[in-house]
């Protein structure tokens, strides 16, 4: 059996999680919200463009950009497709769209890397683990790798998957993986115009650089708006914003 399950009633949405309150649902119950800037520039970046919002969300877990980002783009008809390759925690995703009632959300038990196979990971422990979040697929990233039960994963390449709209932006948080993720998606990204990318990259893994050279090199300019977190935005892309930061914070508005 899972641990006890209750509702998180946060400023963005409402939320099923465990009792014990840990890592992001510690932060929803304490201030309402998580990860608020990243919400608000993908608000920002969806709003300023006519195109109709198609959001990849790569790294969902339990739908905290999801929820709200879907939400926000409901009325101009915009799609939210996430993507979440633990079980348990899609179970939870799947959960907090359906208690939001949220129709526009088309949600994946998959991961997505640079090549199409099924691979074995790790299953968390539910009791004792005190960040869900920052679970990772990479061994070196996350020490939880040594966990002995496995379940069954799809992994996916973007550039293969049947998306018949434009992707207009990209969220990834995959905890090491965004070179692999990228890996399999640039031939999509290019097709699709190159749209803005919303990124974690974290500090003391060594192939962050690698994941900014790759988005360089196809022409990405990138801005840092937070300790892990970055914008990149491309020139061939219709419209763009300016990050500024200010001795109150981060503010930011359309440059183009």
């Amino acid at each position: 059996m899972l641990p006890q399950v209750n509702i998180i009633r946060a400023n963005n949405g409402d939320f099923l999680s465990f009792f014990e309150q840990k890592g992001i649902s510690g932060v929803l119950t304490a201030f309402g919200a998580w990860d608020e800037l990243t919400i608000a520039l993908a608000r920002t970046l969806v709003d300023i463009t006519d195109l109709p919002p198609v959001i990849m969300d790569i790294g969902a877990n339990m739908g905290t950009f999801t929820v709200p980002v879907a939400k926000h783009v409901a009325g101009r008809g915009g799609q939210v497709h996430s993507f979440e390759p633990q079980k348990i925690v899609f179970y939870q995703l799947c959960g907090n769209i359906f208690l939001n009632r949220l129709d526009n959300v088309w949600a994946n038990n998959m991961a997505l890397s640079s090549a199409n196979e099924f691979r074995e990971i790790p299953r968390m422990n539910f009791d004792t683990a005190w960040n869900i979040g920052a679970y990772s697929l990479v061994p070196d990233v996350d020490p939880q790798q040594k966990l002995e039960t496995k379940d069954p994963c799809e992994f996916r390449k973007l550039d293969d998957l049947e998306l018949a709209a434009r992707i207009t932006l990209i969220k990834l948080d995959v905890e090491g993986m965004e070179i692999e993720v990228l890996g399999g998606a640039m031939n999509r990204i290019a097709k699709d115009g190159f749209p803005p990318i919303l990124f974690e990259s974290l500090t003391q893994d060594p192939r962050s650089a690698e994941v900014k050279t790759l988005l360089t090199s196809a022409g990405y300019k990138l801005s840092q708006y937070a300790d892990e977190d970055w914008l990149a935005q491309h020139g061939d892309w219709p419209v763009e914003i300016a990050l500024v930061k200010g001795e109150n914070g981060m503010s930011y508005g359309r440059l183009r």
